[in-house]
């Protein structure tokens, strides 16, 4: 009988326990700053890629984001293996990286959107002259950030206008 007692007097510590286990973890969720801060360094690891892509090529981003073979993962993928990338479609998060790649390889947008305070953050890498956003006038990098309340118009495909920009580092949202 007594051994009984004892497990039943323990039981209110492990249901704390357990408790806690399932609790804590929510404290640690997403928030909107964390988005933004996950958004912009994850950008800047794309970045990284798809310049060594691009000196590794030819000084072109073309094929960026083909496989080079059937079952591989994109060539960008080769690289930096820990974001995902998408070409052609929206990002979806601040892990989930959007690329274009424009003018016969001249030109790279990246993008990831950043759930909670909606503005989807850029890069447009332009190492030599082409026609691009409105955000270029001559070759360089500009980050930038577009105002979205929705991850569809965080597409790098289809970014026309956006809402700051900046050569020096992201603009303020």
């Amino acid at each position: 009988m007594r051994k009984v007692r004892l497990l039943a007097a323990g039981l209110p510590l492990v249901v704390v326990a357990i408790t806690a286990l399932v609790v804590v973890p929510n404290w640690g969720g997403e928030t909107p700053d964390a988005n933004l801060a996950a958004a912009q360094p994850n950008l800047q690891t794309a970045l990284q890629a798809a310049e060594t892509y691009y000196a590794a090529h030819g000084n072109s981003f073309l094929g960026l984001m083909n496989p080079e073979t059937p079952t591989t993962l994109s060539s960008i993928q080769q690289i930096d293996n820990y974001l995902s990338y998408v070409s052609g479609g929206p990002s979806t998060g601040p892990h989930v990286i959007s690329t274009y790649v424009g003018d016969g390889g001249a030109y790279v947008v990246l993008t990831a959107f950043a759930n909670g305070i909606e503005a989807c953050w850029g890069i447009l890498d332009l190492p030599r002259r082409a026609g691009v956003v409105d955000i270029a006038q001559s070759p360089g990098i500009y980050y930038f950030v577009s105002r979205s309340p929705s991850p569809a118009a965080c597409n790098a495909a289809r970014i026309t206008s956006v809402t700051a920009y900046s050569t020096s580092g992201f603009p303020p949202a």
